[in-house]
């Protein structure tokens, strides 16, 4: 389909897969999360031919209240199709995918679907080359049910996450299985992924040979040879001067600025970091930061960073120490299982921030919590530019709200971060000013989660613990961000170098 019109949408698997599809089709967009390309989709003229849809790429599963990716992906599908009625859509779904989603996506007249565990590029040019008709759909004679609800729990999410994970490697031109290290050999195994050589970047190993494991090489001018690349590895010729191109031309190896080559550090990298950030203060910013470091450090090992000096701080509430200051490149333990950088000093450059965060993800994954003002100290700017996923806070008041806009309409547009943020609403009052869903309207992104009004919170300040090691029966707040933990925990999988067609947007 030489000239066809592709718009990609494949979760953190979207920039990879289109540049593999480049060559045979032309790029019309592409985006992350299904939420962000049906925004798209209603300013785009032309409209694209194909888009092609990971199913589970979405930024939220949240429908009515409660959690739902099956009717959320439906959701969203019907206004993809709204805005774009004439496109064809091809959506690539888990094999588990139930019977009655099949149907209900069927009912948009979309048949182009595919239920599969594991996905190669070529099973998707297969997929794009070959339209489905009706006739086409697998659906099985018992498929029943109430057309209106479309179940896929965040519980089955989970499981697949759990059981399915693979590691993604890139081939020529295909993606292939490849067996999961065990927790304790992944880091021996994996090594640097994007090294230098001859040349100084933060963040960057430099080298004199690259190690078999790195997928990227990074030349300074005058230093570039093919012969050094490991299998499968790209090299970059670092640099814009005469030598640059120079070098280009005999090894025919590409020339890229040293501002896009430190990005592919974070292209490459195996853990993850979830930013807590909001433009306001006092919105329980640091209660979600603290609960769900230590959520997730149940099943890895995982760092919390402090960036807020403000009182009460959070590291005033792990250390017992007001003055405690931290540095990024050197975590403590506490005695709830994971470690922690108490208060990173405002004073510390971009760059350098940009390298101890860097550093840090190349040992584990890392939540921030950060300091709630719209103007960003240069530590905050770094640690939202290597986020996977921003939850951004606000809780039911309108000067929150406005604050929070803020962000927004400015900031987070210039950062280029607004498929990885997430809005939270936190009903911090039993009877909340505003509802979380005019929150969320006023702030001009859709709601992600809304975080229950919990006594809890006031005891684990005064405890000086999480809520996960206080004594209990039930947390309501606690059970919410145990949801959101799920949610991360599929996103940790999109950065782990496997292609699983369940794993979140």
């Amino acid at each position: 389909m030489s000239g066809t019109r592709l718009y990609v949408i494949f979760g953190s698997y979207t920039e990879k897969l289109s540049e593999h599809l480049s060559p045979a089709y032309e790029i019309a967009g592409s985006d992350r999360t299904l939420e962000a390309a049906v925004a798209t989709s209603r300013k785009l003229s032309p409209p694209p031919d194909i888009f092609l849809v990971l199913g589970s790429a979405l930024a939220s599963g949240m429908v009515e209240g409660r959690i739902d990716y099956g009717a959320a992906l439906v959701k969203n599908l019907k206004e993809l199709r709204k805005a774009c009625p004439m496109s064809r859509v091809v959506v690539v779904l888990s094999s588990s995918a139930d019977d009655l989603l099949v149907q209900e996506i069927a009912k948009l007249g979309i048949y182009d679907v595919h239920r599969v565990d594991e996905v190669r590029v070529d099973d998707l040019v297969s997929f794009i080359e070959n339209p489905r008709t009706f006739a086409d759909l697998e659906v099985g004679a018992a498929a029943t049910g109430d057309p209106g609800k479309v179940s896929f729990s965040s519980e089955s999410r989970a499981s697949w996450l759990q059981g399915l994970l693979r590691r993604f490697q890139k081939e020529k031109p295909a993606y292939k299985e490849r067996v999961q290290p065990t927790r304790t050999t992944t880091k021996a195994l994996q090594g640097p992924l994007v090294v230098a050589v001859g040349v100084s970047l933060p963040g960057i190993s430099q080298v004199s040979v690259p190690p078999a494991t790195a997928v990227a090489v990074l030349f300074a001018p005058g230093c570039a040879d093919r012969s050094l690349l490991p299998p499968g590895a790209k090299g970059y010729i670092v640099g814009t001067g005469p030598l640059a191109w120079r070098d280009a031309a005999r090894t025919g190896l590409p020339v890229i600025d040293p501002g896009k080559a430190t990005t592919l550090v974070d292209a490459g990298r195996s853990n993850f970091c979830v930013v807590v950030y909001s433009s306001s203060t006092a919105v329980g910013k640091t209660t979600v930061a603290l609960n769900l470091a230590s959520l997730l450090s149940k099943e890895k090992k995982v760092c919390l960073v402090d960036l807020d000096s403000g009182k009460p701080t959070l590291t005033e509430l792990v250390t017992g120490r007001v003055d405690a200051r931290g540095d990024l490149s050197a975590p403590v333990p506490t005695r709830w299982g994971f470690d922690f950088v108490p208060v990173v000093s405002e004073d510390v450059s971009l760059q350098d921030a940009l390298s101890g965060f860097r550093g840090l993800l190349a040992r584990c994954d890392v939540v921030v919590d950060c300091p709630g003002r719209l103007n960003l100290l240069p530590c905050m700017e770094a640690a939202l530019r290597v986020a996977d996923r921003i939850l951004l806070v606000s809780d039911c008041t309108n000067r929150s709200v406005a604050a929070v806009r803020n962000f927004a309409v400015g900031t987070m547009r210039e950062l280029g971060i607004t498929e990885r943020t997430l809005l939270v609403v936190n009903r911090k009052e039993m009877k909340p000013f505003l509802k979380p869903t005019e929150v969320a309207e006023r702030v001009g992104i859709p709601l992600s989660f809304e975080l229950p009004f919990d006594p809890l919170v006031e005891k684990m300040f005064g405890e000086c613990q999480p809520l996960t090691h206080l004594k209990f029966k039930r947390s309501p707040l606690l059970e919410k961000l145990q949801e959101i933990s799920v949610f991360l925990k599929g996103d940790d999988a999109l950065v782990q170098p496997g292609v699983p067609t369940h794993s979140a947007g």
